[in-house]
């Protein structure tokens, strides 16, 4: 299970993981404790900003080689309301937010 949430979403997902599963978090490290009481393992898997990474992404992203399914553009004067969306769940694809 990717747990991209944690705090009570992560609690929550200890009794739904079958015995010997796995909990991977970005935002918290898993409590020892609850994964041994599930019979579980948890792992934390935490990633860094790489300049030369995100130029790679962005060439293959303005070659068209990579491609994203983008829900909606929101103006930067409408940020909350994109905010309000993803928090309200089941967005399929990116929420934008205009830089200029």
């Amino acid at each position: 299970m990717l747990d991209l949430v944690g705090g009570d979403t992560q609690a929550r997902s200890w009794p739904v993981l079958r015995p010997g599963g796995m909990l991977v978090s970005t935002d918290a490290r898993p409590d020892r404790e609850r994964a041994r009481a599930a019979g579980a393992q948890g792992r934390h898997f935490a990633t860094r900003a790489d300049a030369e990474q995100f130029t790679a992404f962005a060439q293959s992203y303005a070659s068209g080689e990579l491609r994203t399914q983008n829900a909606a553009v929101y103006p930067r004067a409408n940020a909350a309301r994109a905010l309000a969306r993803s928090m309200g769940g089941h967005v399929r694809g990116k929420l934008l937010i205009e830089a200029a």
